[in-house]
């Protein structure tokens, strides 16, 4: 049996990094209002940003997919006008790369498919 990725387990992990593209997108107005506060409070909500390959690796257990839902997310993100323009591609494959080696480091909790 084959262990990599199906074409539904690719669609899921689309569909819920379109989600999180959309929140991207709305938590940037939400960090550029409390940035000025001057509370720091910008540091505490900045982790919404890494949160898609997490999700989805949580839902579906398999190598790659944080790294696939970081990229599409950021792509969503890109398409639907970031202000950060394309660097947001590059953040999306460090934040999926770095997910899926804290992942690996724990050997995926043997959670593949068996």
């Amino acid at each position: 049996m084959k262990k990599g990725l199906k074409l539904t387990d690719i669609l899921v992990t689309i569909v819920i990094a379109v989600a999180f593209g959309i929140v991207y997108i709305l938590w940037g107005s939400v960090y550029y209002s409390v940035k000025p506060l001057g509370l720091h409070l910008d540091q505490l909500i900045y982790g919404m940003w890494f949160i898609a390959g997490p999700v989805a690796f949580l839902i579906l257990r398999k190598p790659g997919v944080a790294l696939l839902a970081e990229i599409a997310a950021a792509s969503g993100e890109f398409f639907l006008g970031s202000p950060w323009g394309l660097t947001v591609l590059l953040y999306g494959v460090v934040q999926g790369l770095f997910a899926e080696l804290v992942f690996m480091g724990f050997k995926y909790k043997n959670s593949i498919c068996r």
